[in-house]
Order: structure tokens, then C-alpha cells, then sequence
């Protein structure tokens, strides 16, 4: 081990998102508003000469401190050891799937060790597994929409937010898939996005819904990419809870849940809306008061977790234009 030696060391980050708009029917081509966001993963990926001999070492951190490890055999991928054995079998089925699209990727290394870093709480829904993905099929040079089929089989918005640094419009049947836009918000100072604190499984959520859900109307479709293009071009805190509103209505009575106003927070003086997975993950809340009656109102709930707008949403073009004033 004290012979390891580290080389062509080579790193990778991406970003991880919030689905503002169009949940579950973004599978369908409805026009859907993403929010990259500041907090990401990296993945870094060296070689090494004079320890272990065809072995994959993987290191999986969390705000710099492991949580997973595991040995993988270089050639066959199949586990050797780990500290979770259920995360280890998903992993070296991700590894195995990248095999397939690129044959070589593994044959150049005497041994090999992927670590990774995630900036936020994995159970965040923040896109622990896309962000993953994504760095995965960059240093494979393979194509990541198509890995993420393989593996997740949903819309791709979460993989196209890990490379685009600012909002966009992503349509999974436009060529392009995103139309990167200037949402930045006038009244963004109300806005809050807070963890309910029950964290969501993503992939079979999406499942059950292919599974289960009656395809989404024409009508349904239009009306959701027309709420996600009016939310880009407002600049009204009341139109903004107004569309929000409408959203939560028509996407509940699309998959028949109720909206999380109602369910959680009736005596709310403002609105909330959930974000991607109903049940648990992030909502974004609009709040027009201090932010200490926010905290004092979502400590009564059971609820610390929250950002504001500012502190969790990555946008270059502002930062550009913000720059050049």
C-alpha cells in the first residue's frame, strides 16, 4: 500500500438541479423550467502503479468525509469488498454498463481509483445519482443522456442541468434539449426552497409512474410548457403564485396527489410548490416576511432545512451582467 503511486490524475464536476416546472410530465415533451444549482459533485479519477494489481478502488465522500467504499476487480467489475454491499452492486452495474458503451476504458490501467465528493446532503434529491452519471460518462467520453437511459431511463433534465450553469427551458424532444434563459427573478428575495425531510427514491418514482399514470393529454402538455415559459417572463410576485398554484393543481389531479399546500401548509401567507418527486424532497416556498419568521414558522412544522434563492441557485449570466455593471 505504502508503494501506491498516483498518476494522470484527472477531475470532473458537475452540477447538481431543482425541476421548477413540468414533474412528470417532462417525460412527455412538455416544456420544463430547471434550476442548476451551486452545490454539485466532482469525480477524480488517477491510476496506480506499484500497490494493488487490477483492482478498482472507489472513495465516495460527502462534504469531504466517506460514506461508501468499495474494491471492484478491474477486468470483471464484480465486487471484491465493500462497506455497503446494495450501493456496491449499483455501482458496478453503472461501471459494467459503461463497459459496454466503451469496451477499452478500463484496459490501460494497472490499477485504478475513482473518488467522488458530493457538496450537499444525499438526501437531498439534489441529483446525487445524476451528478454521478454525469462525471462518469465525461471522463468515458461516452454519451450521458444514453448511460442515463441505461440506468435511470428518465427525461435527462437532470443530466443536461449538470453542464448548463445557468436556468433553461429542457424539452426531451426538441434536438437541443435545453434553451438556456434569463430567469432571475425581481422578487427573488421571497423566494425559499426548503427540505421536508423525506427523502424520495427518484428512480422508482419515475417507475411507477410510467407504470401507472395515464399518458398526459395534449391539452395537459400545453398547458404546463405554457406555465413554465410564463414563469421565465414574469416579473410578479403575484403572478408567480398564481401559475405555481395552477401548476400544483393540474399536475395533482394528473397523478392524483394532493398538492403540498394543502397537504402541509394551509396556514401558509404565501405559497409552495414541489419540486421534481412529490412526497419529501425540496419545495419552493414564497414567503414575503423576514426570514426570521420563516425560520421561527418552519421550526413550528418540524422544518430547518432552506435556502434562499441566492444561495442555492447557480446563474453565470448573472454573475456576468452583474460583472459588467
Amino acid at each position: 500500500m505504502n508503494t501506491e503511486k498516483e498518476e494522470r490524475k484527472i477531475r470532473f464536476h458537475s452540477n447538481g438541479k431543482l425541476l421548477l416546472s413540468g414533474e412528470y410530465v417532462v417525460l412527455h415533451g412538455a416544456d420544463s423550467l430547471v434550476l442548476p444549482l451551486k452545490y454539485g459533485q466532482d469525480l477524480s479519477v488517477c491510476e496506480l502503479k506499484g500497490g494493488f494489481q487490477g483492482i478498482l478502488k472507489w472513495v465516495a465522500r460527502e462534504n469531504n468525509e466517506v460514506w461508501f467504499t468499495a474494491l471492484f476487480d478491474l477486468i470483471s467489475l464484480q465486487v471484491i469488498d465493500s462497506s455497503n454491499s446494495l450501493i456496491a452492486d449499483t455501482l458496478g452495474r453503472i461501471l459494467k454498463t459503461v463497459k459496454k458503451f466503451k469496451p477499452n476504458i478500463f484496459t490501460s490501467y494497472e490499477s485504478l481509483e475513482i473518488s467522488t465528493n458530493l457538496e450537499f446532503n444525499r438526501n437531498w434529491g439534489f441529483g446525487s445519482s445524476s451528478t454521478l452519471l454525469s462525471n462518469i460518462a465525461r471522463w468515458a467520453k461516452t454519451d450521458p443522456y444514453k448511460l442515463n437511459e441505461a440506468i435511470a431511463g428518465g427525461s435527462g433534465y437532470d443530466i443536461a442541468a449538470a453542464e448548463i450553469s445557468q436556468p433553461f427551458i429542457y424539452n426531451i424532444y426538441n434536438k437541443g434539449r435545453s434553451t438556456q434563459v434569463n430567469f432571475n427573478p425581481p422578487f427573488k428575495r421571497y423566494l425559499y426552497f426548503v427540505y421536508l425531510g423525506e427523502k424520495q427514491d427518484t428512480f422508482n418514482d419515475v417507475k411507477r409512474y410510467k407504470d401507472c399514470a395515464n399518458k398526459p393529454s395534449k391539452k395537459l402538455i400545453k398547458e404546463v410548457s405554457d406555465i413554465s415559459n410564463r414563469l421565465v417572463n414574469n416579473k410578479d410576485l403575484d403572478e408567480f403564485e398564481f401559475l405555481i398554484e395552477k401548476h400544483e393543481k393540474v399536475i395533482g389531479d394528473h397523478i392524483g396527489k394532493t398538492p403540498v399546500k394543502k397537504l402541509k401548509f394551509r396556514d401558509l401567507e404565501g405559497t409552495a410548490k414541489s419540486l421534481g418527486s412529490w412526497g419529501g424532497d425540496f419545495i419552493i416556498m414564497t414567503f414575503r416576511k423576514e426570514r426570521i419568521h420563516l425560520k421561527d414558522y418552519l421550526k413550528a412544522k418540524g422544518l430547518s432545512t432552506y435556502f434562499t434563492y441566492d444561495e442555492l441557485i447557480l446563474n453565470t449570466k448573472t454573475i456576468k451582467l452583474f460583472n459588467e455593471l
